[in-house]
């Protein structure tokens, strides 16, 4: 099977590194072919929501909440930094010849799991490829973000160690 379109779930992890290299050899010798490198981060909005803060507060209250587009603005610098920390950080792994091919994102989700599932659906990738940490003894072998993502999700997903 030939994949096309490839999400790579990246935390900054040696097993990440070891999950884009496994895709870009996917990918290797099709200059069609894209890989999409997604960090996840927990949305502010979400959290503000889930604990009761958020616009409906005001500062008449004397609460510290923020509005909706204070949090925005706060995400877009926050997702700007990251962007170009990850862009740094994967341009040792990626191969110049590949460098076209591959494009940094991040994602703002309740949890790593679903901000993949998300970005996955939203960018019609063919595959997702992760790396597994193991951080999740519970569920055996597997971490319990792969776990998840691999529980949940419509289409392939290959764990790398």
């Amino acid at each position: 099977m030939v994949y096309k379109n490839i999400l790579v779930a990246y935390d900054k992890s040696e097993p990440a590194n070891h999950a884009l290299e496994a895709a870009l050899e996917l990918v290797e010798g099709d200059p069609e072919a894209k890989v999409n490198v997604v960090s996840v981060l927990t949305s502010m909005e979400e959290a503000y929501s889930f604990t009761g803060f958020g616009s409906g507060l005001s500062s008449e209250t004397g609460s510290a909440a923020l509005d909706y587009e204070t949090i925005a603005a706060i995400e877009d610098t926050v997702a700007t930094r990251q962007k170009d920390e990850l862009t740094k950080k994967i341009g040792t792994i990626v191969p110049a010849d590949q460098k076209d091919q591959v494009t940094v994102d991040i994602e703002f989700a309740p949890s790593p799991a679903a901000g993949v599932l998300s970005y996955a659906e939203k960018k019609g990738s063919d595959i997702i490829v992760m790396g597994n940490r193991g951080l999740g003894a519970l569920r055996g072998l597997l971490g319990s973000v792969s776990f998840t993502v691999l529980r949940s999700a419509p289409i392939p997903v290959l764990i790398v160690k």
